[in-house]
C-alpha cells in the first residue's frame, strides 16, 4: 500500500516536472521567436556589414580568375597557332573536333570553368559557411579549401550543375553563374526566329521551363556539397527533397531577402540621380568646374552602386546558405550584433584612396571631356536586307525604302539558282518571303521572277526577287553595298563570279564581300585586294585581329569593347548585327563602333539624333552605363538615375 502510494507521488512528480519543463521549453521558444522578430531588421543591417569581407573575397577572387584564365588563354593561342590558325570562330571551329589540339583546347576550357566556378560559387558558399559559424575568416585557407572543393564537381551530377551556373542561369536571367560567362545571352536573330516559329517558341519554353525547374531543384545543392559535405549525386536528391516539404518557407526568406536588396538598390539609385539634380542645379558655376563637380558626385555614387552589386550575389549566397543550415541543423541562425570584421586596410584607408582617385578621375573626365563624353556619333546606320522591316525584304524598293531614310549602307545576302543566277534572298527557300517552299538552288531564275515577294503586312507586293546583277544596276554610286556570300550555294566560284561582277561594273569602292564562311572571305581577300571584305561571326577566341578580312562583323554578344578596340588596332572596321532595339542601338550607335546593320532604320536615326542633342550630363550618364566596371552591368540603374534627373 505504501510503495503503491509512494509510486503514484513519484509519477506526479514527474509529471509536473515535465510539465515545467515543457512551459520552461515554451517560454524559451516564445524568447526565441521574439528574438528572431525584434531581429529582422537588425539581421539585414548584419548583411550590409559583412559586406566588406565578401568584396574582399570577390577582389581575391577576380584576380586569380583573371591570373589563372590568362595562363589557360595563352596555352590556347600555342595550340592555335600549331595548328596554321589564328583564331577559332563560327565559321571555322570544326577543326576542334578533328584533331588532338581541338580535343586539347575543349579540356582547357572545361578546367576554366570548373575553376570559374571554385572561385565564384564554391568559395562565396564557403565563405558564407564560416560568417554564419562566427568562424575567423582567413582568405588563404579558405582559398586552399575552395581548390580543394574542386575534385568533388568532377562527377556526372557536378558537371550537370556546372553547366547549369555556366550556360543554363545566364540564358535564364536569374540564379548563381559565372564570371567568365555571366554576361551570355541569346543573340537577337535568334530571338526574332523563336517569335515567327511556334514549333521553336515551344522548345524554347520547354527549354526554359526545364531551366526553372533544374535551378529551383537544386538551390540548396551547393550548401549541401560544400557545407555539409555530401557528393554531387547526394546533394542534388536531397535538395529536391528539402526544397519539396520546405517550399513554402524557403521562397517566402528569399523573395523577401531579394526584395530588401533591390529596394536598397532602388534608393541608392534614387539618391545617386537626387545628388546629379542638385549639382546640376548649380548654374552660376563656370561649365567646367560644373563638369568637374558632377563627374565626381555622380561617379562616387555609381562606384558605391557598383561594389554593392558586386557583393549582391554573395549576399543571396549568404542567406541561402543560412536557410540550409537552418532547416537541415534545425535551429534559427542569424547574426549576431558583434561580428568578425577584417579587411586589407582600415575603412578609412580605404575611404580615403577611393576620395583620390576619384578626384583625380573627375580632374582628368573635365580636363578631356569631349573626347571622353563624345557630343555626337560617328557610327553609320547599314539597312539589314536592303531594307529592313519597312519593306518587302532585300527588294530594291526597300533599297529606296532605307536610302529615303539616309541609310549608310545596305546588306543582302546572295544565293546561285538552279541555271546559275545569282539571286537576292536571305533564306535557302522562298517559304517565307513568298509563300514557295523550293530551294533556290532549285528554281530557275525564270520560274523566281514570276514569285512576289510579301509585304511587311504578309501581303503579296509587286516586287520579284532581284538578281544580283540587277541590284548592282541599280545601286550604282547610292550607297555602300554589303554582298554575304549566303547559303549551300555559297562556294569559291561563287565568290569568283561575285567578285567578277563588282569588278566589270567599277564598284569595288562601293561594295563589300562578307560571309559567314572564313575560307570565302579569305580567298577574296587575298585574290581581290581591291574590294573590301568583311568576316561575319557569332563568336570567337584568338587572335581575331589577325584573320584575313577587312571588317570585322561582329555579333552584339561579342562586339564588347575590348573586342572592338582590339580590331581598331589592327586597322580593320568593326560592323555590329543585327541591332534592332532601343537598348541595342543606343549602346552601340554610342559606341566605337563603325556601323551597325539593322532592321529598324528609322528607330536608329531617331536614337542618333537623340545622341547628338544630349546635355552634359547625358554625355556621362552614358558613358558610365556602357562602361561597366569588373564585368558588372550597371546600365539601368544609371538610366533609372538619368530618367529622375530629366524630370
Amino acid at each position: 500500500m505504501l510503495q503503491g502510494i509512494n509510486r503514484k507521488n513519484k509519477q506526479d512528480k514527474d509529471r509536473r516536472e515535465t510539465v515545467k519543463e515543457g512551459e520552461s521549453q515554451g517560454e524559451e521558444l516564445s524568447s526565441i521567436v521574439g528574438k528572431k522578430v525584434k531581429k529582422k531588421k537588425q539581421h539585414f543591417s548584419s548583411y550590409l556589414r559583412v559586406v566588406p569581407q565578401l568584396l574582399e573575397y570577390k577582389l581575391i577572387a577576380f584576380v586569380l580568375l583573371q591570373v589563372v584564365v590568362f595562363g589557360l588563354k595563352k596555352l590556347g593561342m600555342l595550340l592555335i597557332y600549331s595548328t596554321g590558325r589564328v583564331a577559332v570562330t563560327s565559321g571555322d571551329y570544326h577543326f576542334l573536333f578533328r584533331t588532338w589540339q581541338g580535343w586539347l583546347i575543349m579540356l582547357i576550357t572545361f578546367l576554366a570553368f570548373f575553376f570559374a566556378m571554385s572561385v565564384d560559387i564554391n568559395g562565396t558558399f564557403l565563405l558564407s559557411a564560416r560568417l554564419l559559424r562566427k568562424e575567423k575568416v582567413q582568405m588563404p585557407s579558405l582559398i586552399r579549401e575552395t581548390f580543394a572543393s574542386i575534385p568533388k564537381f568532377i562527377n556526372k551530377h557536378g558537371i550537370l550543375l556546372c553547366l547549369y551556373v555556366a550556360l543554363g542561369a545566364p540564358f535564364l536571367g536569374v540564379g548563381f553563374n559565372l564570371t567568365l560567362t555571366k554576361h551570355y545571352y541569346i543573340p537577337s536573330f535568334v530571338v526574332d526566329a523563336i517569335r515567327t516559329s511556334p514549333r521553336y517558341m515551344c522548345i524554347y519554353v520547354a527549354i526554359m521551363a526545364f531551366l526553372v525547374f533544374f535551378g529551383v531543384r537544386n538551390t540548396l545543392a551547393f550548401p549541401y556539397i560544400l557545407v555539409d559535405g555530401k557528393t554531387a549525386h547526394e546533394a542534388t536528391i536531397l535538395s529536391h527533397r528539402m526544397i519539396r516539404k520546405k517550399w513554402r518557407p524557403i521562397a517566402s526568406r528569399l523573395l523577401i531577402f531579394t526584395l530588401q536588396l533591390v529596394a536598397l538598390l532602388l534608393l541608392l539609385s534614387f539618391l545617386i540621380a537626387l545628388l546629379g539634380t542638385l549639382v546640376t542645379s548649380i548654374t552660376d558655376l563656370p561649365r567646367y568646374f560644373n563638369r568637374f563637380i558632377f563627374i565626381f558626385a555622380y561617379g562616387g555614387g555609381v562606384l558605391l552602386l557598383i561594389f554593392f552589386t558586386l557583393s549582391f550575389p554573395a549576399m543571396e549566397a549568404l542567406e541561402i546558405t543560412r536557410i540550409f543550415m537552418n532547416f537541415d541543423a534545425k535551429e534559427e541562425i542569424f547574426f549576431e550584433k558583434e561580428l568578425p570584421k577584417r579587411s586589407f586596410l582600415p575603412l578609412r584607408v580605404w575611404s580615403c584612396c577611393l576620395i583620390a582617385s576619384m578626384l583625380f578621375l573627375s580632374f582628368l573626365g573635365t580636363l578631356f571631356f569631349d573626347e571622353l563624353f563624345p557630343a555626337r556619333t560617328d557610327t553609320k546606320i547599314v539597312a539589314h536586307r536592303l531594307g529592313g522591316y519597312a519593306a518587302p525584304e532585300n527588294s530594291l524598293l526597300g533599297f529606296d525604302s532605307a536610302l529615303n531614310q539616309s541609310a549608310y549602307g545596305f546588306e543582302t545576302d546572295i544565293q546561285r539558282s538552279k541555271d546559275g543566277v545569282y539571286v537576292i534572298n536571305h533564306d535557302n527557300t522562298f517559304a517565307r518571303t513568298c509563300g514557295v517552299n523550293r530551294l533556290v538552288s532549285d528554281m530557275t531564275w525564270e520560274e523566281i521572277q514570276r514569285l512576289r515577294i510579301a509585304d511587311p503586312t504578309g501581303k503579296p507586293s509587286s516586287q520579284h526577287p532581284p538578281s544580283l546583277e540587277e541590284l548592282l544596276d541599280y545601286a550604282r554610286g547610292k550607297g555602300k553595298l554589303y554582298l554575304e556570300l549566303k547559303g549551300p550555294t555559297a562556294d569559291l566560284k561563287m565568290a569568283d563570279d561575285v567578285s567578277r561582277m563588282v569588278r566589270e561594273r567599277g564598284m569595288t569602292d562601293q561594295c563589300v564581300i562578307t560571309s559567314l564562311k572564313y575560307s570565302l572571305v579569305a580567298h577574296v581577300y587575298h585574290k581581290y585586294p581591291e574590294i573590301e571584305t568583311g568576316y561575319i561571326y557569332y563568336f570567337s577566341f584568338g587572335d581575331r585581329a589577325a584573320l584575313d578580312c577587312d571588317d570585322m562583323i561582329m555579333e552584339e554578344e561579342a562586339a564588347t569593347e575590348s573586342a572592338i578596340n582590339t580590331v581598331h588596332n589592327a586597322g580593320k572596321k568593326v560592323l555590329v548585327w543585327t541591332v534592332n532595339s532601343p537598348e541595342s542601338a543606343y549602346r552601340f550607335m554610342d559606341s566605337d563602333a563603325d556601323a551597325v546593320i539593322t532592321d529598324q532604320v528609322s528607330m536608329c536615326k531617331d536614337v542618333e539624333k537623340g545622341l547628338e542633342a544630349r546635355s552634359d550630363t547625358e554625355r556621362v550618364i552614358d558613358y558610365l552605363s556602357r562602361n561597366p566596371l569588373f564585368g558588372v552591368n550597371i546600365s539601368q540603374p544609371i538610366k533609372l538615375g538619368g530618367i529622375l534627373q530629366a524630370r
